[in-house]
């Protein structure tokens, strides 16, 4: 993922909107 390019910062929450929005485009 993206994580890994953001700085500690805006990791998590990049992370939690990444994760997210890919469930609900899944769903």
């Amino acid at each position: 993922m993206y994580c890994a390019h953001f700085l500690a910062n805006f990791q998590v929450e990049v992370c939690t909107y990444n994760v997210f929005f890919f469930s609900s485009a899944v769903l």
